[in-house]
């Protein structure tokens, strides 16, 4: 199967979670396309084979970016039922693989974000529903 088809494949399948969607999706230099199904990073290589990057199960994975190097950056949200709050923290991988925190895990951090503009700003959009 080659990576359209790949592409279009994944793009078929159900959403893993309606209140929670991954908007996570990337291209690497190499033409690799990185993305999220909330608890694992997958990546389609341009050949069209699908490889597990990163499994962790109880943490979301909602953004991906890719730096101009290659390098695949993550957030993670995961919530913790004791004190109702979550815990955000921002990885790496890089292109030979190596994982590494850059941020967090932290406490209620809202709006950290790994969806930077040309200017280095970063951004973050979510949605609250208002009753």
């Amino acid at each position: 199967m080659g990576w359209k088809a790949g592409l279009a494949a994944l793009l078929l399948l159900p959403a893993a979670a309606a209140a929670h969607p991954s908007r996570g999706i990337v291209v690497a230099p190499d033409g690799r396309v990185y993305f999220s199904d909330l608890e694992r990073i997958w990546s389609i290589a341009p050949d069209g084979p699908l490889r597990l990057v990163r499994e962790h199960r109880g943490v979301h994975t909602h953004e991906l970016a890719m730096t101009r190097g290659g390098d695949l950056i993550g957030e993670d949200s995961t919530y913790n039922p004791a004190d109702q709050s979550y815990r955000e923290s921002i990885w790496r991988i890089t292109p030979q693989g190596r994982f590494s925190l850059v941020f967090g895990p932290a406490k209620a951090v809202r709006g950290v974000s790994v969806t930077r503009d040309a200017r280095g700003c970063t951004w973050h959009a979510d949605h609250t529903r208002l009753n």
